[in-house]
């Protein structure tokens, strides 16, 4: 039987199966055009190939790989992959509406794909290959996350507020939160990966984690958020207290610490969420040292000088009780364009203005921070300045 007749004959049975419901148990191969009909379940216990048009109204479930090479439409259909072994898909960069993963094994994607409606997590891993990403729609639902079932691989989203990854690695689900993210409707992806980095810490961090690291991918609208991170025994940390984040604005630049506004949980399983916004590229989680006597600063790294009381200058929490401290502020090709000795949260203050040549309005961008409080305690980072 040649493959032409198979294909025919794979045709034919999917017709039966919008008529009966009933499932296939050989693979099929779409050479035309099938529409999958409202509260039908049709069922593929092997491989299916679209080479045709493929309109899915109904549940579809795949047992075996799945390969689009035509054109699939959802009218609010369902695609479950109940496999226990590994299956393919290849969607061709298409979208779904409503995405279930079932039966346990891996989900492989080969090729970027768009979930609009809903993901389900019932058992198994979306593993996303190198290269391609996941995209979650704006009004995407996500149900059923778990230690057992999420994503490993790159996941995008786009809007502002607060957006939640189910990422993980081969061994650990570590979601991450953003939570107010600012921007005209960003598109932010991340990804976590393993890799060690040898690019070292600076200011006040006296240990970063290398078991994992995580990579935020923003696009020129967004503007900053804070970044949660979990917490998986991460070798460095005494006591969940202990536990901050750091960022880099590249593979090749220093971690520096951008503090912590809360920590739950515990070091074995715990989250950290950071102080300052997330402006740059890598994020690991860190252990900060503090003067022991005093209680250490935190900078609320976003400068909005329109005087509507909200963020009208630099505020950096503490910073009143160093003696002697000294801020500076360098723009993003490294030249220093405010320095102020005593910063006390009132008079002397960051505005926005630079006060090394004269009193400049600096423009909206990223800034790079350095504040010196004594006994070789210096904390750096970024901060973002919007007019």
């Amino acid at each position: 039987m040649n493959k032409m007749t198979i294909s025919k004959i794979a045709f034919s049975v999917i017709c039966i199966l919008l008529i009966t419901g009933k499932g296939f148990t050989q693979d099929v191969v779409i050479e035309g055009t099938v529409s999958l009909t409202n509260d039908l379940v049709t069922s593929i216990d092997g491989n299916l190939t679209n080479k045709g048009t493929l309109t899915n109204g109904g549940e579809l479930r795949i047992s075996g790989s799945w390969m689009n090479l035509g054109n699939y439409t959802s009218e609010g259909g369902e695609v479950v992959f109940a496999s226990e072994e590994d299956q393919v898909i290849n969607h061709n960069d298409q979208d779904f509406d409503h995405f279930i993963l079932a039966g346990g094994g891996n989900k492989i994607l080969m090729e970027s794909v768009t979930i609009n409606g809903t993901l389900e997590f019932e058992s198994g891993k979306l593993v996303v290959e190198d290269g391609s990403r996941i995209v979650l729609g704006p009004d995407v639902i996500l149900n059923g996350t778990s230690e057992e079932s999420y994503i490993i691989g790159e996941v995008h989203r786009q809007g502002v507020g607060e957006l939640f990854y189910p990422i993980g690695d081969e061994t650990n689900y570590l979601p991450v939160t953003l939570k107010n993210v600012q921007g005209d409707n960003p598109m932010i992806g991340i990804r976590t990966f393993s890799e060690q980095s040898e690019q070292g810490v600076g200011g006040s961090l006296t240990a970063i984690s290398d078991l994992r690291y995580w990579e935020l991918l923003t696009d020129n609208s967004y503007q900053g958020s804070n970044i949660v991170l979990p917490i998986v025994n991460e070798g460095i940390l005494a006591d969940e207290e202990e536990a901050t984040i750091a960022q880099a604005t590249s593979d090749v630049a220093k971690f520096y610490d951008i503090g912590r506004e809360t920590v739950t949980g515990s070091v074995e399983s715990g989250f950290v969420e950071s102080a300052g916004l997330a402006l740059g590229r890598y994020y690991v989680v860190g252990k900060s040292s503090t003067d022991e006597t005093l209680p250490p600063i935190r900078v609320i790294n976003v400068v909005t000088p329109i005087q509507d009381g909200k963020h009208d200058f630099l505020r950096i929490e503490n910073v009143e009780l160093y003696e002697n401290n000294k801020v500076e502020i360098y723009n993003r090709v490294g030249e220093l364009v405010f320095q102020m000795e005593n910063y006390d949260n009132q008079d002397r203050v960051f505005r926005g203005n630079g006060n090394v040549v004269n009193n400049q309005e600096l423009i909206t961008g990223n800034y790079f921070y350095s504040i010196s409080l004594g006994k070789n305690n210096v904390t750096t980072g970024y901060i973002f300045l919007k007019r």
